[in-house]
């Protein structure tokens, strides 16, 4: 029996029966050791994740985990992702969010050990109770050193390298996954700053090389690779120089040769950010360029393009590419040519794509719908009082009305007719040679951009029965439009998770590039726990993992 098809008093049960210690399979393995002479600790609670058995001398940690809590069910069930087994039930959000909690718990308590000189091997439950007496067995051998650890080991560390990493947000997005950054590069001292600033109790190498004159001995071994290569040279602002001829976008391939050159040491996973019309840059050439230096390293291909709207009220699209090493077991995947039409993660732009370059290899993981945002952006304002001075002037208010469309005017005037005040975000922009206010008021934030110049930079307007009120969106509201500050459940954002911006030698200006140049967190964690963790979830079972 499984929860979605449980009533919710059978759930209540299910649950009430759930133990942390004592389990069937925990108990037969140990019996089946004792049967070998071995004793090992029981429920280790000294050491990270609370091994079921460890062998303290030798260092060994041995987990017995179950399929449905742990992450592999759908799988069993040949489903399309782990949602899917909830699909019907009562909350099954709150199901999925605390399966896809427990993984990256399996992946952090993993790699902690792993960090620690501990050899770690984790057991499904239908394994152990399948033959308790191999398993055991299994681990005595593993203790005295009769069997090698993975060649995957590295995998589990759960440790990430983070290239062109600007101030840090890639970071903090792939910490909300369960991973954990130890390396990083960027030659800009501004946005480094801000990077070490906001490292708090972690410590990360930041190398302040461009990426081409970093070699492979520079770079630790990894579980994965993140690079949010420069965009410029695919937009108007670069003249769509591409990435071959542009002398910003072309840093990509210098991290593709550094891949190259790793060889076997190339992490088993790589993601890759940019923006969306990457997929088209000179009629696609640029994409096709980017994924066969990929697929030419040995990785297998998958794609999508996240709008940061459904994390935080700001329309920021993305496109990711994650590479999964050839040597590594996959989660079931998919080819172009079965492809859903209406996938929201891959619009029509990538699905052509993807089907025009069918001979790539593809590995496409259909995905759950991506979470439906609450948040508005009133919600991320900060309180400033009536003469603070971030309100602009009589002056610079009427400049600004005069610049907005009549349309905007009247939508501005029924809202207010409405509900009494009105908040909308304004960008300037030239239209038939002449500046307008482009506003919206759907409570959603434009995409913040790095601000070259007073245009680039997002205005902010509430209206109500006294009149106008304008400023521009402060540094701590586009960290909060970023997803950077920390949110409780409540929504509230908590005391002391805030993004630092008061590094030293930094102004708001400063900040501002720092946040247009960057990738939003939320994004990030959703798509790493929903691509690169269930093949992690399957790939630290099984194997003796030790670094």
């Amino acid at each position: 029996m499984t929860p979605d098809f449980l009533s919710t008093a059978d759930r209540s049960e299910l649950m009430r029966r759930v133990k942390a210690s004592g389990t069937e399979p925990e108990l037969a393995l140990a019996a089946a050791l004792r049967r070998l002479g071995a004793r090992p600790t029981r429920q280790a609670t000294d050491l990270p994740g609370k091994p079921d058995l460890a062998f303290k001398r030798q260092k060994l940690a041995c987990f017995i985990d179950g399929e449905l809590w742990h992450g592999a069910q759908w799988r069993r069930r040949g489903l399309a992702n782990l949602e899917a087994q909830f699909e019907g039930g009562k909350d099954p959000g709150y199901w999925s969010e605390k399966i896809h909690r427990n993984i990256q718990r399996d992946i952090r308590s993993t790699a902690d050990l792993l960090a620690a000189g501990w050899s770690v091997i984790r057991l499904w439950e239908s394994d152990v109770l399948a033959d308790p007496d191999a398993c055991a067995q299994r681990l005595i051998d593993i203790r005295d050193g009769r069997e090698p650890a993975s060649e995957l080991s590295i995998a589990a560390s759960g440790t990430t390298a983070d290239f062109f990493a600007g101030i840090g947000l890639m970071r903090l997005g792939l910490k909300g996954a369960g991973w954990r950054t130890v390396w990083a590069n960027d030659y800009d001292a501004t946005k480094r700053r801000l990077y070490l600033h906001n490292l708090r109790d972690e410590r990360v190498q930041l190398d302040d090389r461009p990426v081409q004159a970093i070699g492979p001995e520079s770079v630790p071994r990894v579980g994965l690779m993140a690079a949010c290569f420069p965009c410029t040279d695919l937009s108007l602002a670069g003249q769509r120089r591409g990435i071959e001829r542009g002398p910003q976008s072309s840093a990509y391939l210098h991290f593709a040769d550094l891949l190259s050159q790793l060889g076997d040491q190339r992490p088993p996973f790589v993601i890759l950010e940019n923006v969306v019309g990457l997929v088209h840059s000179h009629d696609g050439a640029d994409f096709r360029i980017c994924l066969d230096r990929l697929s030419e390293n040995g990785y297998r291909l998958d794609s999508v393009a996240i709008d940061a709207r459904h994390f935080v009220p700001q329309s920021r699209p993305r496109l990711f590419v994650v590479g999964v090493r050839q040597d590594i077991d996959d989660v079931p995947t998919i080819t172009p040519d079965q492809l859903d039409p209406s996938d929201p993660l891959r619009p029509e732009r990538l699905q052509l794509f993807m089907r025009a370059n069918a001979d790539l290899p593809w590995a496409i993981r259909p995905m759950p719908g991506l979470p439906v945002r609450t948040s508005r952006v009133v919600d991320i304002l900060e309180e400033l009082d009536d003469d603070h001075p971030a309100w602009w002037s009589r002056e610079r208010v009427e400049k600004l009305k005069g610049q907005v469309s009549e349309r905007h005017l009247d939508m501005l005037a029924r809202g207010l007719e409405i509900s009494g005040v009105v908040y909308a975000t304004a960008f300037r922009r030239m239209r038939k040679g002449r500046s307008m206010a482009e506003l919206r008021f759907d409570g959603i934030a434009g995409c913040l951009r790095t601000p070259k110049g007073g245009s680039a930079k997002q205005i902010l307007v509430r209206v109500d029965s006294k009149g106008w009120r304008v400023r521009l969106l402060t540094p701590r509201e586009c960290s909060r439009l970023m997803g950077a500050d920390e949110v409780k459940k409540d929504g509230t954002y908590r005391a002391g998770g805030e993004f630092r911006l008061n590094a030293e030698g930094v102004s708001n200006d400063d900040a501002l590039f720092g946040f247009g140049d960057a990738v939003a967190p939320p994004a990030v964690s959703w798509l790493v726990r929903q691509r690169v963790n269930p093949v992690m979830c399957e790939l630290i079972r099984g194997r003796v993992l030790r670094l």
